[in-house]
């Protein structure tokens, strides 16, 4: 009998957690993405709209680089906008004062803007957010860290020639 309702406090034990009430049950929660910091390098970034048919990220590179130096660039191709971020912010201010009215690719010139304030912010939250899922989806996609086929202790039996 004792056994019985050991047995019967386990499972509602169990029913509990699953449904979000007893204790432990707040470890298994989805997390969001932590906080942005708030030092992201300020004035670093260009963002050129009017692109289409025929840019890519290397006609942009090439059209930047004499600006200064790019460190990286977000650009899918036949969109009509780009964001360039730059090693510093003189070269930015170079690049968005540059490139106004020159031609990217025969008939497409650009249309770049300094981000700043809110706009700024909000690219860098949308990067922050974008490696922080990136991040955290890959997780158990690949084997590692006891996550491979029988782990240290199949590999010590075989070695030793056990067989379970």
């Amino acid at each position: 009998a004792d056994y019985a309702e050991e047995l019967a406090k386990k499972k509602q034990g169990m029913k509990r957690r699953r449904e979000g009430e007893g204790e432990g049950s707040d470890k298994k929660q989805k997390k969001g993405p932590p906080p942005m910091p708030e030092d992201y390098p300020k004035g670093v970034v260009v963002g050129v709209a009017g692109l289409g048919e025929g840019v890519d990220r290397e006609k942009l590179k090439e059209a930047c680089e004499p600006f200064g130096s790019v460190e990286w660039i977000e650009y899918e191709r036949s969109t009509p906008e780009a964001f360039i971020r730059f090693e510093t912010a003189e070269h930015a201010t170079a690049a968005a004062a540059g490139l106004v009215d020159k031609e990217i690719v025969a008939g497409i010139t650009a249309a770049p803007t300094l981000l700043e304030g809110d706009d700024e912010r909000a690219f860098f939250k949308r990067k922050h957010d974008s490696m922080w899922t990136r991040k955290n989806n890959s997780k158990g996609r690949y084997r590692g860290k006891s996550g491979g086929r029988g782990g240290a202790a199949a590999a010590a039996e075989a070695a030793q020639g056990i067989r379970g």
